[in-house]
């Protein structure tokens, strides 16, 4: 039976990453978030929201990065490299999120408001509306707290994740490690029914089916090294090496 102990231990605590390691994550997002910007340019329509195609591709570049964070966080146990290389794609996931929900919020839903403020009931909300209005209106109370909620539990899990690198063995003891827990699954149910339940796009399916596959992956992996560990023959309690004789 899997030893458990894999999924919530991360021992020894780890340093900073390597220079290949944040380079390895640092150009995917560098050139993902350029190509997202400088892509919304690109005369799709005759007339082109670039706020509207910023927030898209975005997006993309967030679920994108989450193939490798959400996988990478089920083995970070195994080592600080694997912790190191989580944490970093959770981190540039993050931010890319961070830009989405920025032109979301302040570029599609505020720039609404001089019209909704004459004809506020063709967006379903009252005189004065306010850009959380439009945005739960549109989305529906559920998904737009649900987001809320998600998005603070992912920057301060980021933030943590730097501060604090230890779990179960480290400052910020199993409590920390719980918080880890359920943001790691929020944002993979977020990630997961936005995209592949709720698609707007190949695209996003295509994401989002990526993801699942890096979940199971990872899973096999987990368990795998789980199981070996569990089988690899003991040492006698009696074993000394000669070397420790002589000496």
């Amino acid at each position: 039976m899997p030893d458990l102990k894999y999924f919530v231990a991360v021992e020894p605590r780890p340093g900073w990453p390597s220079l290949v390691q944040g380079t390895l994550s640092f150009v995917p997002f560098g050139l993902g978030m350029v190509a997202a910007m400088a892509a919304a340019e690109y005369p799709f329509e005759v007339t082109p929201n670039l706020r509207l195609y910023r927030t898209i591709y975005s997006a993309w570049l967030a679920l994108a990065l989450l193939i490798p964070a959400l996988g990478l966080f089920i083995i970070r146990g195994i080592g600080p490299s694997w912790w190191n290389a989580w944490r970093l794609y959770w981190t540039f996931s993050f931010l890319a999120y961070a830009v989405h929900l920025y032109y979301a919020w302040f570029g599609l839903f505020e720039s609404q408001l001089p019209l909704v403020s004459v004809h506020p009931e063709l967006y379903g909300v009252g005189k004065g509306a306010t850009t959380l209005d439009l945005v739960v209106a549109h989305q529906s109370p559920p998904i737009a707290y649900s987001n809320l909620v998600v998005s603070a539990l992912w920057a301060i899990d980021t933030l943590l994740s730097w501060l604090i690198p230890g779990e179960r063995g480290g400052r910020g003891g199993w409590a920390l490690l719980v918080e880890r827990w359920v943001t790691w699954a929020w944002v993979l149910a977020s990630a997961v029914v936005s995209s592949v339940y709720f698609p707007k796009h190949l695209v996003s399916v295509v994401l989002g089916s990526a993801i699942v596959a890096s979940i199971v992956l990872s899973l096999l992996v987990r368990i795998s090294i789980s199981i070996l560990g569990n089988t690899a023959p003991a040492v006698a309690p009696n074993h000394v090496s000669a070397k420790k004789v002589r000496s």
